[in-house]
């Protein structure tokens, strides 16, 4: 009965969790989104002329510099190692820091990817694409690390795609518009690769927490600080050799006639920065699958929250998709975990603590430890 006990409370400690990295999720984000639309949109001026902004490529770099530095105040406020935990600390290897690079590399592409395939697909095969980011999370996992997944991980992922995109796709548009744009074989190869790229980033990530016993803080800190290098090299590679075509300098001039876009710069920064203490603190504890299951669910929640504050109209088709979701979400957070035995559970955690490599595990030894082992090596050799 004690453990029965302890269990339910951990569960529902677990829960309770999961919905406050939810909640900080959404609500970062969501301010996030508004102040994107004001410095996209607003049109600054200064001394008579009016101008936007449109550089996103330095602002993207920017929000990286900004991440970076959050992160890395906030392991030196811990007090944490630059890898790995206080139990186990050790050095940034060349595999781990290519490994990096790689998840850096892709996320990038995947983005860019994302935004060009926007221009070549109408907006139901937008919304389906933007909606399906669960399923190529689960296969990239599978195909990569051979993981498998709980029966009711598949209904959910299926109850969750189905809810949400349908409720996108039922929403009443007026005009035609981009829906009424057709498909073409270069907009849905650009999809298909930025939803594997995708997939594929988040299930690295999570196996990096799992080989290198890597912090949310750290994670975040490397991630964004090699896009932030990333974006810099393209930016200064343009500045030397096409300067007409320079965003950096664009941009540098652009702050300097308009001065009032770098408050809301500063506060887009920062308020992404923050969302993403969020998004890496879930991907460490829940992993990638809750994590984009939150990401995916963001809209729908936001469409519902304008809904009661403005007081918007949802057809009852939308009424069930948004059942569909919620339904889902309740055999995720309650049916799933008593579907879980204890040892099964224990079972999952030996796996995730285990280190492939002799490299890795000498990686995780502390010094004093490394020391004995190696004059323990030492002494077998004299004596043989």
């Amino acid at each position: 009965m004690a453990s029965e006990s302890k269990t339910s409370n951990s569960s529902a400690s677990s829960f309770l969790h999961l919905i406050f990295c939810a909640a900080g999720i959404y609500g970062f984000f969501l301010t996030w989104g508004i102040l994107q639309e004001r410095i996209t949109t607003m049109e600054y001026v200064s001394s008579g002329l009016k101008s936007r902004f449109k550089y996103f490529q330095v602002l993207n770099m920017i929000q990286a510099g900004f991440a970076a530095l959050l992160a890395f105040l906030q392991i030196l406020v811990q007090k944490l190692p630059i890898c790995g935990t206080k139990e186990h600390p050790h050095r940034p290897t060349s595999i781990l820091l290519f490994s990096f690079l790689k998840i850096a590399v892709c996320s990038s592409v995947a983005s860019s990817l994302g935004y060009r395939s926007l221009r070549h697909l109408n907006y139901p095969t937008m919304i389906l694409g933007k909606s399906c980011k669960l399923v190529p999370v689960m296969l990239m996992n599978f195909l990569i690390y051979r993981k498998k997944f709980e029966a009711y991980k598949y209904v959910t992922v299926a109850l969750i795609t189905a809810g949400v995109s349908g409720f996108m796709l039922f929403e009443s548009k007026s005009g035609g518009g981009k829906s009424a744009a057709g498909n073409s074989l270069l907009g849905l190869g650009l999809l298909l690769s930025n939803l594997l790229l995708d997939g594929a980033t988040n299930s690295w990530q999570d196996q990096l927490f799992i080989k290198y016993r890597l912090k949310s803080q750290q994670l975040m800190m490397f991630m964004n600080l090699f896009t932030g290098l990333i974006l810099a090299v393209s930016l200064l590679f343009y500045t030397f050799w096409q300067p007409e075509n320079s965003q950096l300098l664009a941009a540098m001039q652009f702050f300097k006639q308009f001065p009032s876009a770098l408050p809301d710069v500063f506060a887009f920064s920062l308020c992404g920065a923050l969302g993403q203490l969020f998004i890496f603190h879930t991907l460490e504890h829940f992993g990638s699958l809750s994590l984009v299951t939150i990401t995916v669910t963001r809209k729908l929640f936001t469409i519902l929250l304008s809904l009661f504050w403005f007081n918007h109209q949802v057809n009852y088709k939308q009424w069930t998709c948004v059942s569909l979701v919620f339904l889902a979400l309740i055999l995720e957070s309650f049916i799933g975990k008593f579907m879980k035995k204890p040892k099964d559970t224990e079972k999952e955690k030996e796996k995730e603590t285990e280190i492939e490599t002799v490299e890795e595990k000498f990686l995780l030894i502390k010094p004093d430890e490394k020391e004995k082992q190696v004059k323990g090596k030492g002494l077998l050799r004299k004596r043989k």
